[in-house]
């Protein structure tokens, strides 16, 4: 592939993920200002607490999905520069579970990081 190629091919992947992180984004706002607007506020039942990773589900489901969003959306408001931070941070409702760990990660890692820390504090697969 040429250069040239590979940069228009590099610009359309750009814009094609802009659309969709601005898309989720509004999507996300729209949630948020639905739940507001109804009361409803998502519960956090904290199933794991130590380094144990119990499953009470076989999979995830809507409301898993919606909590997630309502997680990293919530860690993304916080003036936050590292994972460590973002996971002591007030936004985290189970910061106060995991003890004296440090938590490292770069921003390939966090998208990953924070799924599977959110389903192992929720028991899920």
């Amino acid at each position: 592939m040429s250069a040239r190629a590979f940069a228009g091919f590099f610009v359309t992947l750009l814009a094609v993920l802009i659309l969709v992180g601005t898309f989720a984004a509004s999507m996300a706002m729209a949630f948020g200002k639905a739940m507001a607007a109804t009361g409803d506020t998502p519960q956090t039942a904290i199933v794991n607490t130590g380094p144990e990773w119990r499953l009470v589900k076989d999979a995830w489901d809507q409301d898993d999905e919606r909590g997630y969003e309502n997680f990293v959306r919530a860690l993304g408001r916080t003036s936050c520069a590292s994972l460590d931070q973002c996971l002591r941070s007030d936004a985290n409702p189970y910061r106060h579970t995991d003890g004296d760990e440090i938590f490292y990660g770069d921003c390939a890692d966090v998208a990953y990081f924070l799924r599977g820390y959110y389903a192992w504090k929720n028991g899920l697969p």
